[in-house]
């Protein structure tokens, strides 16, 4: 038998009898060499002349036409190494070309990058300078009782609206709960909660103010927060009225909530932070003011504070008595009194005092005892003012007792 006839015969067995899968180390071999060249993306033509050249087809003599077992060899061989070429290519294509892979054809996942996150900036505080228009609204539960020469007035009920020109934020109707402790002198002291629910969320939260003699102007301040989607914003406000409380004029601001509030459940020392806006105190029928040569001596005169603090068992109105020593001679002044913070599950009860120097500055001090749901708990403060700011900074502690 002539060499190339015995090799034919051997190839012809091969293909018929051998193997149909290539070693698995071959396989990973190929595979790693194509990861690791890339190949600029080809198109099917130009991919088909590549496999065809790479073949290096012999051209075959008319004697060989007729051979059976060498045709067959030759076209087998062609097939086998041009679909060994095509899914080179495909494989090139479908993973280092970036082109859509074979159906059937195993292709390593795809990993998506995970995108950077956006971070969202803290909502900028929005100053606020509009109207408010209040009415009288049913209320089952209105009281007025004597009380010496004064009067206390509770459960009082007012529907109140901001108009269409003031922010987004607070349209909608309020619903403001009153109580009232009226002085011999028709002057007052007020405060209550107020809720406005809007279109897209809703804002609630304590007020306090006061009212001078003669039942004239009113003068009070709130902090309401914000839920659905003004969550995480308060609403605080100023607002005067000059007609017995039917329409207001409001300035004021919705800003983020302070940091720091407490965890739920949080025990031990909670420290406080805040600021407080205090109207002013009025004498009223149970006060008095004398003269006493450079001093003014005051006795029993009454206010409210609002306490905008980080924790919302000490946050809203402050009622205060108030005494002060004036020196008429460099303006410094000796204060002290007592306080109470009423909220939703407790009281706050206790007394301070402070001091204003020659230069305007002020500092107070004061200690509350808690009951209700703040039973067991002490809150010490700390108030300041320098001579030139237009509010009180707060600080303060919430502990147990002793």
């Amino acid at each position: 038998m002539k060499r190339d006839e015995e090799f034919d015969l051997r190839l012809t067995r091969w293909l018929e009898e051998g193997p149909l899968e290539a070693p698995d180390r071959a396989v990973a071999a190929a595979i790693a060499h194509v990861r690791s060249h890339p190949r600029r993306r080809l198109s099917w033509p130009a991919l088909w002349r590549r496999a065809m050249d790479s073949m290096h087809l012999t051209p075959v003599t008319p004697d060989q036409v007729g051979h059976p077992g060498r045709s067959l060899a030759t076209a087998v061989a062609a097939v086998v190494i041009l679909a060994v070429a095509i899914v080179a290519g495909v494989v090139v294509l479908g993973r280092a070309g970036g082109g859509e892979p074979v159906p059937g054809a195993a292709v390593a996942p795809a990993v998506a990058p995970s995108p950077s996150p956006t971070p969202t900036p803290p909502a900028a505080p929005t100053a606020i300078s509009t109207t408010l228009a209040c009415w009288s609204a049913p209320s089952p539960n209105e009281t007025e009782v004597p009380v010496g020469q004064g009067t206390q007035i509770r459960g009082i009920v007012l529907e109140c609206a901001y108009p269409a020109t003031a922010d987004a934020r607070l349209q909608g109707t309020s619903t403001v709960d009153v109580s009232v402790d009226v002085a011999a002198d028709q002057s007052a002291n007020v405060w209550g909660s107020m809720e406005l629910v809007g279109a897209r969320g809703s804002w609630r939260g304590p007020w306090t103010g006061i009212v001078d003699p003669g039942y004239t102007t009113h003068r009070i301040a709130g902090a309401l927060t914000g839920s659905g989607a003004y969550a995480g914003l308060q609403w605080r406000f100023t607002q005067t009225s000059a007609d017995a409380g039917t329409t207001w004029d409001v300035a004021g601001t919705i800003e983020p909530v302070p940091a720091g509030q407490p965890a739920a459940g949080a025990t031990g020392t909670i420290r406080v932070t805040g600021t407080e806006t205090c109207e002013d105190m009025t004498i009223g029928s149970t006060g008095t003011s004398i003269t006493d040569g450079d001093v003014q001596r005051v006795r029993g005169a009454g206010g409210a504070c609002m306490e905008f603090a980080s924790d919302p068992r000490v946050s809203g109105a402050s009622m205060r008595t108030f005494n002060e020593d004036a020196r008429w001679s460099d303006g410094s002044a000796t204060w002290w009194g007592t306080m109470e913070i009423p909220g939703d599950t407790g009281t706050w009860t206790g007394v301070w005092s402070g001091t204003l120097d020659t230069a305007g500055n002020v500092a107070i001090t004061g200690t509350c005892i808690g009951s209700g749901a703040y039973a067991g708990l002490e809150y010490r403060l700390g108030v300041g003012m320098a001579s030139d700011a237009s509010e009180f900074s707060l600080t303060g502690t919430i502990e147990p007792v002793g």
